[in-house]
């Protein structure tokens, strides 16, 4: 991973790179996450006042058998919009937009369309009007509020392919309510030496949320979604605690869920899958769907900073993961234990929860 920044002034800052991406406050992020592999990417930030303005252009691919020609794999891009604005000092709020520019009818390339580098936020109709079979367009938002000192409250939602219309049949389950939420406390506090953090997390999404047509206008880069590693169809709790004195550094970490995935037919749970394959027809699409499992990962660690620039410290602990199949071959818990010790660096997440 590289990374190049210029700041010419106190309003514009210029990033190019191949890396990843977080846009959130919380462990996760349901609108772009760093779990996927490094990609090309162009940032622009622009703060003015009590606005920021982030636009992020970024190539991805496709590593699918089915965008494969010749072992080369296909190319799309993203257009990411991110409008964020501080109404107070404790109140936040933000509005997101990302359309995902690939063929999905041609099995072209994706090559950009110049309309895509338009730098403004809200400009879906732009995806009629330049094609709909070329793009695939996505909103969120987010808030964070800052309750008292040390202690924030956050939340997200994502919106794809939502319609009014399908909310009558919410107790059905129509397809179409592709939408995904967040919502969280975190608490960090600061003694002489030392500091302490905890996040208590809550994540939904809904089936079929960050497919699309086809793998090459889904919501992925390579075989790993952009937003959150566990892709579509899941209800997610964790916890996330670290506590550092000196160079003293200890972490628990807990997470726990029902998800869901494909077998033999698509019911909303592979984002890698076209949303018009639904052999289940229009309703009947729940979380978990199709054939779910109850899973979980435990981390408890302990380590001693080395290095304070670097972070290289030595860490040992324990992991703990079970999975429960509730519908295919349903049986007791599954666990896998093992312990760890070595030298590591954090240059970068890696999500070993999923």
């Amino acid at each position: 991973m590289a990374e190049i920044n210029y700041a010419p002034n106190n309003y514009f800052n210029f990033t190019l790179g191949h890396s990843k991406q977080f846009l959130g406050e919380g462990y996760r992020s349901l609108i772009l996450s760093d779990n996927a592999m490094p990609y090309t990417f162009f940032r622009l930030e622009t703060t003015i006042g009590s606005l920021k303005y982030i636009n992020i252009w970024s190539t991805h691919l496709d590593d699918t058998r089915s965008a494969q020609f010749g072992g080369i794999n296909y190319r799309k891009h993203t257009a990411t919009h991110l409008l964020s604005w501080n109404i107070t000092k404790r109140w936040n709020i933000n509005v997101f937009e990302t359309i995902v520019l690939g063929s999905d009818t041609t099995r072209a390339t994706g090559n950009w369309d110049l309309h895509y580098l338009n730098p403004i936020i809200f400009y879906r109709t732009l995806e009629y009007s330049t094609g709909f079979t070329t793009g695939n367009a996505m909103l969120g938002g987010g808030t964070g509020y800052t309750i008292t000192k040390g202690l924030r409250a956050y939340a997200q939602i994502f919106i794809d392919d939502f319609k009014i219309s399908a909310l009558r049949e919410w107790k059905e389950g129509n397809w179409l309510n592709l939408y995904a939420w967040q919502f969280g406390l975190k608490y960090a506090g600061v003694f002489p030496r030392g500091n302490f953090s905890v996040t208590l997390e809550h994540n939904t999404v809904r089936p079929f949320v960050y497919s699309h047509r086809s793998s090459l206008t889904n919501y992925a880069h390579l075989n790993d979604p952009l937003a959150h590693p566990w892709g579509s169809s899941f209800r997610e709790w964790l916890i996330h605690a670290q506590l550092r004195y000196k160079r003293l550094y200890s972490e628990l970490f807990f997470n726990f869920g029902e998800a869901g995935f494909n077998a033999q037919i698509n019911t909303g749970n592979d984002l890698f899958a076209s949303y018009n394959d639904r052999p289940l027809g229009d309703l009947g699409y729940f979380i978990p769907n199709g054939n779910s499992i109850r899973k979980g990962n435990f981390k408890l660690s302990a380590g001693y900073i080395i290095n304070l620039s670097t972070g290289l410290m030595f860490e040992a602990g324990i992991r703990l993961r079970f999975e429960k199949h509730l519908v295919l071959n349903p049986g007791p818990n599954m666990p896998f234990t093992w312990f760890f010790a070595g030298l590591r660096t954090p240059l970068m997440n890696r999500y070993h929860d999923l």
